[in-house]
């Protein structure tokens, strides 16, 4: 893998200084911490496996599971990106026991224009692709679903769960309209990835691109945040604002400052990554929007988040901004752009490698320091002598340590939904009186869906 020199060094056109090492972050700098992405990196790119369930060319659905064999386009061409690299890509195993993920290779873009499934059908064809590999292989049961995931840049995605509750609350999903607003999205348990318009020729040139423009908009009147943009700078002639794409979006990005990210029938659209792409700075104006590579990049270092509310204040914002203030977020606009770019083979921190490590954020074990007291008050345990729940072994009534699995569900206790065995380790001071002497636990979760409560969704909860 590459270092930190030429890591800085991978720009398009012009090179500028990748992010300012160190632990804390301000909004100059691109990275929440550069020094700690750069070695997470290194570590995903050596470790990190996924396993893919077999699909048979055969098989009646292999145009919903397979990758698709020509070149992704249109709006929801990041889906079959993902899946078309991730496929040859050097994370795929086909050893499961060394997989730190599973893959659910099933198309939603594709599954609604198949007219065997088409959009109400979504929801079925989820559950019962999840159903029969809950029969067949183990590894499903093993974790209620934690360490699986499956991908989606098409809206329709967010219902495609509804008939199995918990491959929503339990299984990652990586989505282009990441909504923090709408309950089939779960932060920081799914991932946020970017919807990317196919691009296959050279970035433009934009050290000699000339912005005279203020900003930019183009798109239908299809949302209230669209609707006040149109009608209170729609006939500007600093903010150009246009009612429906344009043939010259090249040209009119390149000689704009600034470009609107409005949100339209959901919070994603291809515009901020179509900002990037041209070296303009993107405008973010969608409410709840999860942004992509969150986790990783600080979106204030090359971008205007703007609340609905103020759109009458948009022109205010943005010539109020300081010449100095403009440079800095277009120099790291210049930085960024690699990351919103698919590339078949994929190239070092392109969108693939960005989701992949978005992933490998999310892998299966999760290892938590807690109070015990918050622990069963979470989930309900009951406290003092005896059993917890349905642990399979009895509090020991002297000082030691107290392991087991928690194995079927049962009154007050730890409940788990689809799933027969959600592993539990504990350790700590037990007094003679049982739990209530108990102090601090080490317990250490493979990840499982328990008392209707996903792992990531309990952790955030209790810390």
């Amino acid at each position: 893998m590459i270092g930190l020199e030429e890591f800085e060094a991978i720009q398009y056109p012009v090179k500028f200084d990748l992010f300012i090492p160190g632990n804390s972050v301000n909004d100059n700098e691109v990275y929440h911490d550069g020094d700690i992405f750069l070695e997470d990196y290194k570590e995903m790119n050596r470790s990190f496996k996924i396993y893919v369930y077999p699909i048979s060319q055969d098989d009646p659905y292999a145009n919903i599971l397979l990758p698709i064999n020509h070149k992704p386009r249109g709006n929801y061409a990041s889906e079959h990106y993902f899946k078309q690299v991730l496929m040859k890509s050097h994370f795929i195993t086909k050893d499961p026991k060394k997989a730190d993920l599973f893959f659910m290779p099933f198309s939603v873009a594709n599954m609604r224009v198949d007219r065997r499934i088409d959009v109400p059908g979504i929801r079925y064809f989820v559950r019962d692709y999840v159903l029969n590999i809950s029969q067949k292989y183990p590894y499903w049961n093993r974790t209620g679903g934690a360490d699986h995931f499956y991908v989606t840049c098409h809206s329709i995605g967010k219902s495609a769960t509804l008939a199995a509750t918990y491959v929503k609350l339990n299984a990652i999903e990586v989505v282009c309209s990441a909504n923090y607003f709408v309950p089939s999205y779960i932060p920081h348990k799914d991932a946020s990835m970017p919807q990317i318009w196919p691009r296959h020729e050279d970035p433009p040139n934009l050290a000699s691109s000339e912005r005279k423009k203020l900003a930019f908009f183009a798109g239908r009147n299809n949302s209230p945040a669209r609707a006040k943009v149109h009608q209170i700078w729609g006939n500007d002639r600093e903010i150009l604002v246009h009612f429906d794409w344009v043939s010259n979006i090249a040209e009119e990005q390149l000689g704009s400052k600034f470009c609107l990210h409005v949100k339209g029938y959901e919070v994603n659209t291809a515009r901020a990554a179509d900002s990037l792409f041209y070296g303009c700075v993107p405008v973010i104006i969608a409410n709840y929007y999860h942004l992509p590579f969150a986790d990783i990049i600080n979106w204030k270092s090359f971008s205007v988040i703007v609340e609905h509310e103020d759109i009458p204040l948009l022109k205010k914002i943005l010539k109020g901004m300081s010449s100095e203030k403009y440079l800095m977020l277009q120099r790291n606009v210049l930085k960024v752009r690699k990351h919103f770019q698919w590339h078949f083979p994929p190239v070092d921190y392109d969108a693939f490698y960005m989701t992949m490590y978005e992933l490998w954020l999310r892998r299966s074990s999760v290892k938590s320091r807690l109070r015990f007291g918050l622990w069963t008050k979470a989930l309900g345990i009951d406290r003092g002598r005896g059993k917890i729940g349905s642990f399979s072994k009895a509090v020991p009534e002297k000082e030691g340590n107290l392991s087991g699995n928690v194995a079927k569900p049962k009154e007050n206790g730890l409940f788990v939904d689809n799933a027969e065995v959600a592993e539990v380790s504990m350790t700590g001071a037990v007094g003679r009186n049982g739990l209530e002497n108990m102090e601090v636990s080490d317990i250490s979760v493979n990840k499982g869906f328990i008392n209707g409560i996903s792992w990531n969704q309990l952790e955030t909860m209790i810390l």
